[in-house]
């Protein structure tokens, strides 16, 4: 997924830590700290990809990816005010995550904003 990214132009700026076990809607971790909230700071990331959401919402990055079996990314993105794209299954490789077996796992970006243009006589969406 990495090299495809970089590929198109994009640049890695950071890597985030997950929610540990990667397992949880809160984003509470007590072992490598709670990213805080961009919205409220007294309030929950939630989710285990809840890191990449605050690093969007805290303008870290412009855009950041994060893994959804069964909510990660759509709730830290409503947590936090960022958009969160959970694609339909198999139209995004999984190829490095983890568990691999799991059908339920995908890949998913999160951004501040979503553009859409006509590309090639269609709608082409576009994460920014």
């Amino acid at each position: 997924m990495v090299d495809r990214l970089l590929a198109q132009g994009w640049r890695v700026v950071g890597k985030t830590n997950m929610h540990e076990l990667a397992f949880g809607m809160t984003g509470i971790n007590d072992y490598t700290g709670t990213p805080e909230n961009p919205q409220d700071e007294t309030s929950i990331p939630g989710g285990s990809s809840s890191r990449s959401a605050a690093a969007v919402g805290l303008h870290l990055s412009s855009a950041a990816l994060g893994t959804d079996t069964g909510g990660s990314v759509h709730g830290p993105a409503a947590c936090c005010g960022v958009i969160g794209m959970k694609p339909t299954f198999g139209r995004v490789l999984r190829r490095g995550v983890a568990p691999a077996r799991s059908t339920l796992d995908c890949v998913g970006p999160f951004a501040r904003e979503m553009l859409t243009h006509r590309c090639d006589g269609g709608y082409h969406t576009r994460l920014r």
